[in-house]
Formats: C-alpha cells, sequence, structure tokens
C-alpha cells in the first residue's frame, strides 16, 4: 500500500489558502456603488467636429480612501493614465484616433486634439484606490464625431438643352460627410 508523506496535503491546502487570500484582487463596478470611491460625472461633450480638440472631464470623489490610479480607455484600450506614486505620474499609450496633449492632462482631464473619425467611440474613466481596500469605479460614454461635407451639393444633369415637354434627368450630389447629408429639393425656391 502506497501512502502519501503525512501532511503534504494538509500543507499544500493551508499555502494554497495563505496565497489566495493575500491576493489584492481589484474589481470594477459602476459608478453607483455603496462604497465612498466614486465618479459624480463624466463630462464628453457631443457632438464633434473632426480636427477640433475635446477636454474629456471625470469629476470624482475618493472618500477616505488614497487614490492609486485615474485611467482613460477608448473602447477598452487604455490611452491615458495618471499614477500619483509614479514618476512620472501622466503617462498616455498609442491608439488610433487618439493625440493626447499631456500638457493639458491631469488628474481628472485629458485633453484631446485634432479630432478624427478614428475618434469616435466609448471612452471610460477608471479610478482605483491603494491599499488596503484597493477599490475601483467606471463610467464609460460614447464620443461622437461628425464630419462635415467638404463641399456644397452639386447639380447634374443628363444633358444641357431641353425643349418644352422633355422629361428632365437630374442628380445632386453632395461631398462625403457624417452623418450623411438631408437633401431636399426645391423648384422656385418651394418643395415639390
Amino acid at each position: 500500500m502506497i501512502r502519501d508523506p503525512p501532511f503534504t496535503a494538509h500543507i499544500l491546502e493551508h499555502l494554497l489558502f495563505l496565497f489566495v487570500s493575500s491576493v489584492p484582487v481589484i474589481s470594477c463596478s459602476s459608478s453607483r456603488s455603496h462604497i465612498p470611491l466614486r465618479i459624480n460625472m463624466l463630462h464628453i461633450p457631443n457632438p464633434v467636429v473632426t480636427g477640433d480638440s475635446v477636454r474629456l472631464k471625470c469629476a470624482y470623489e475618493l472618500g477616505n480612501e488614497t487614490l492609486y490610479a485615474v485611467k482613460w480607455y477608448k473602447n477598452m484600450g487604455e490611452f491615458f493614465r495618471y499614477v500619483p506614486g509614479s514618476d512620472p505620474p501622466l503617462k498616455k499609450f498609442p491608439q488610433t484616433g487618439i493625440d493626447v496633449d499631456i500638457s493639458k492632462s491631469d488628474s481628472s482631464t485629458v485633453f484631446l486634439r485634432n479630432l478624427s473619425m478614428e475618434s469616435f467611440g466609448n471612452y471610460t474613466c477608471q479610478v482605483s484606490t491603494d491599499k488596503p481596500y484597493f477599490r475601483c469605479v467606471q463610467t464609460t460614454r460614447q464620443l461622437e464625431v461628425v464630419v462635415p461635407p467638404s463641399d456644397g451639393p452639386k447639380l447634374m444633369e443628363e444633358k444641357s438643352d431641353y425643349e418644352l415637354g422633355d422629361n428632365v434627368s437630374i442628380w445632386c450630389n453632395s461631398g462625403r460627410s457624417k452623418p450623411a447629408p438631408e437633401l431636399k429639393w426645391y423648384i422656385n425656391d418651394q418643395l415639390p
């Protein structure tokens, strides 16, 4: 009969318990949490025009806890963080459509410049506290980016000369934009 060495299973069980109980777990909840840490407001101006700059603002309260980090995400990819215990405390990460002006950003504000269509998306502010609680809250809002048409509508016709009683074919085209332009036809300044 083969036997395990004495206490091996018992010792492993206790070591596993000690390891699991000593690992800090950070989990984020919505800003409507019952803990003192909370996000009061996430300001994302909408809509914005391509080429413009925008200031994203995350107002939060820590209660009696110490701030560990404020992190910003676009579509779940981190692009900026503020960690007061790091050197430097402000750090940006490359992401398509994101151009952070770090000189105009701080612990609660991120300044984005030269917005493009790739800047459109869901932006998340995540605030986490330091030990002993390691609490975390986050809130997400969408940034809408508008692309105005590059030029006005243009009329094109099938032929240039018509006689009384001829059918007329005319097309109206507009430059690319987002949202798509709403075109209306007028005949002698009146809707038909």
